[in-house]
């Protein structure tokens, strides 16, 4: 566990070094299992407030970073504010509020980049209404997704489809699921269940939440779904029933969720499949995510993930919400850096370049 929001940087560029002082006012902690055979060594180390890297001079091509240090503040906004003052080059934030998200959103040393996850409602198709595709599109379809990012998460970007633009995979044109309310009733209209009547779909629909980080995304969805479907939905909360494999239909109707690439491919995000296998099964998408996981021809292993990211936004077992993002504010003066969506830390896979 790294509890770090800032980082100071010494570069030598040949053209000189660039130094920089370090806060004082910093605490925390961290424990890391730190190796030296990399193009870094752990120069000096200040439990609760400081790791010094600096060149391995035996690596095998030696960077041109020659010291990098990280500093554990953990308090955000002590973190920005030493930003602020001059003492980190850069450092990660997220807004307090929407007014302070617009005036993150206004700077020109703010840096955003997507971390590869993405939020998401999973509804139950073993268990009506969903066993309706038209049910679950209309769900999907009643949801103003900027409202989500701009009350939700702040740091994300509304989406539509698994894989964000931007990233590999990524099905351009992909927006069946886009917030439109007067389709999301017809849709609902057209299904088996037919338009609500007194709230209803002629069951009672609850959203179940385990622990108050679902809360309050249920909570909002439901306020969505009845603003634009006309739909009451309870939002209760349920201990664990402690059964290792419930029966898909003992299962909730449906519950907010995040998946996250753990590797940069599009096959790491259609992996999330694996967690519906019991409730959902649409073949002719599973059978183009297992072609494309055979697929060695790049541009056509390409093309069939999008065409299964089209599949499966139009199937709708999952709403898609909102990918969430990195910001980080940079200084202007720091350069020869890239960020990446698997970045835990500051630029850590282009410092060795």
């Amino acid at each position: 566990d790294v509890p770090l929001v800032g980082v100071a940087v010494t570069a030598t560029d040949g053209a000189g070094h660039r130094t920089q002082s370090s806060p004082t006012d910093v605490h925390g902690h961290f424990t890391m299992v730190l190796k030296g055979n990399g193009p870094f060594v752990l120069a000096a180390c200040t439990h609760g407030e400081r790791m010094v890297f600096e060149r391995n001079e035996r690596f095998h091509d030696p960077v041109r970073l020659a010291r990098w240090t990280k500093v554990a503040i953990g308090d955000p906004a002590a973190a920005r504010a030493a930003y602020e003052r001059g003492d980190l080059d850069a450092v990660a934030v997220t807004p307090t509020d929407n007014a302070d998200r617009n005036t993150l959103l206004g700077r020109h040393d703010l840096h955003r980049v997507l971390d590869g996850c993405i939020d998401y409602v999973a509804l139950n198709a073993a268990r009506p209404p969903f066993d309706d595709p038209l049910v679950r599109l209309a769900f999907a379809k009643a949801l103003d997704r900027g409202d989500y990012v701009r009350s939700m998460l702040r740091t994300a970007v509304t989406a539509t489809t698994l894989i964000p633009t931007g990233l590999v995979g990524h099905p351009a044109g992909d927006v069946v699921q886009a917030f439109d309310p007067a389709e999301a009733r017809r849709l609902l209209a057209a299904s088996r269940y037919g338009p609500p009547t007194n709230g209803s779909l002629g069951r009672r629909l609850a959203a179940i939440f385990r622990g108050e980080a679902q809360q309050a995304p249920l909570r909002w969805a439901a306020d969505q779904w009845k603003a634009n479907l006309g739909l009451d939905i309870a939002v209760e909360e349920a201990p664990w029933s402690g059964v290792v494999a419930p029966k898909p239909s003992d299962l909730p109707a449906f519950a907010v969720r995040r998946w996250c690439q753990d590797f940069p491919d599009p096959a790491a995000s259609f992996n999330v499949l694996d967690t519906v296998t019991t409730w959902f099964r649409d073949e002719r998408l599973a059978d183009i995510v297992a072609q494309a996981r055979v697929e060695t021809d790049t541009s056509r292993r390409e093309a069939l993930h999008e065409d299964a990211g089209r599949a499966l936004s139009r199937s709708a077992p999952f709403v898609w919400l909102a990918s969430s993002e990195r910001w980080w504010l940079v200084r202007p003066e720091v350069s020869g850096y890239t960020l990446s969506s698997y970045d835990r830390d500051f630029a850590q896979l282009s410092l060795a370049r």
